[in-house]
């Protein structure tokens, strides 16, 4: 969003709290992401996707008529956004279904894609608004959000299609024996659905790994947010360089990602690190880069923070999901994926439109990233607590364990 941000300010005449309300509202819709994820248990995977992917590829479309910036609120800010939303639980419940062993590169795989995107788009867009103008660039994005229903057409249901019989006693319906003859249903499956389903929501909130997790995602997307947003429009402030070159320090930031999203799925697959200890690191890493003063003039400054900013964000972004296995139950696993991305979305709501205001009342981006960078701090050190209790509790089990003496 990075060009279009800054064609949207110019276009409209409007503030950067006004300007970063689009991308808010875009990523406040992840609070709706318990939608996809139970559209893709009823309906399947496949289906969810390509109907939440046509929503985002209209809602971008129908961006281009928009004649102020509340229209481009309702439509490339909410629409979309609801789109996004409804997609990515489905991706990452079924990559999560598919394997167990593997998982971590798996996962590592599929994120890769979040960094070839950062890498690619900035800069072509940004030839697009200067060939199209803003309105003809939103319409190609439109394009290439419709291949969302192609890429939900090769999600393939891990499962076989149920027999008639399977399908009954799913649904509370009494099924027959050889003979033909009713045999009646001895409980009420949708009540033990509904209880089970309690059980875990509240067994979640008793959790307090899983508790303290959600409190440093919303720093974090808070803070990520914020970060991301307003970095080309800082350098285009600083005019350290053209838009052109402001534009490829995003893509700088997207191939780095890749780097990192590589790096963190190997230390975690080998076992170097936890995830938890990936993550702690990682998002602490990301604060930091907001502290550094200028060590080298202009571009080459940017350019080099733009990579660490990547290769961090990428490491935290990949562990996310994996943090969530290792502290939840697998039949908690898609309800704690629909609560990070909720988080998520309240961190992000909130993200842009709290740096566009410090922005707006100082004028200075320096303050502005002080503080998002010490939010990061933060997210990291609220996990040092439960960091420090497994290792306790690890090594505790293993101190207990008896070694059997043979007769």
């Amino acid at each position: 969003m990075g060009p279009f941000y800054i064609e949207f300010r110019r276009y409209f005449k409007t503030s950067a709290t006004m300007t970063s309300w689009i991308v808010s509202l875009q990523l406040t819709t992840f609070l709706l992401a318990f939608i996809g994820t139970y559209s893709a248990d009823k309906f399947g995977a496949r289906k969810t996707l390509i109907v939440f992917g046509s929503i985002a590829s209209i809602g971008t479309f129908i961006s281009q008529f928009a004649n102020n910036i509340y229209f481009l609120q309702g439509t490339l800010g909410f629409l979309t956004g609801l789109g996004f939303a409804g997609c990515l639980a489905p991706v990452h419940l079924t990559n999560a279904r598919y394997f167990s062993k593997r998982y971590p590169t798996a996962n590592m795989l599929a994120v890769i894609g979040a960094g070839i995107g950062m890498f690619i788009f900035p800069p072509i867009f940004q030839v697009c608004i200067s060939k199209y103008g803003w309105r003809g660039a939103v319409m190609i994005q439109s394009a290439v959000l419709a291949n969302l229903c192609v890429c939900g057409s090769l999600l393939r249901p891990l499962n076989p299609r149920k027999t008639e019989e399977d399908s009954r006693e799913l649904e509370g319906m009494p099924s027959k024996d050889n003979q033909g003859n009713v045999i009646p249903v001895e409980h009420d499956v949708d009540r033990t659905e509904k209880m089970s389903y309690c059980h875990e929501y509240i067994a979640l909130f008793h959790n307090f790994g899983f508790v303290s997790f959600l409190v440093s995602s919303l720093f974090f997307a808070v803070s990520y947010g914020g970060i991301f947003l307003h970095w080309q429009p800082r350098a285009s402030r600083q005019q350290v360089g053209s838009l052109q070159q402001t534009s490829f320090l995003m893509s700088i930031t997207g191939i780095s990602s890749i780097v990192g999203r590589l790096f963190s799925g190997g230390i975690v697959q080998f076992r170097i690190l936890s995830p938890l200890s990936t993550y702690i690191l990682s998002v602490m890493a990301f604060g930091i880069i907001c502290f550094i003063p200028q060590f080298v003039d202009g571009y080459l400054d940017y350019a080099i923070k733009s990579a660490l900013i990547g290769v961090f964000s990428g490491m935290a972004i990949t562990v996310i999901l994996l943090c969530c296995r290792t502290l939840v139950d697998p039949q908690q696993l898609s309800l704690s994926f629909s609560f990070v991305y909720v988080i998520s979305g309240v961190g992000q709501i909130f993200g842009p439109p709290i740096a566009g205001k410090i922005f707006d009342d100082t004028d200075d981006y320096t303050i502005t990233y002080f503080i998002l960078g010490t939010l990061c701090l933060v997210a990291g050190a609220v996990l040092l607590p439960v960091l420090i209790w497994n290792r306790i509790r690890r090594a505790r089990s293993l101190g207990s364990a008896t070694i059997p003496i043979p007769n």
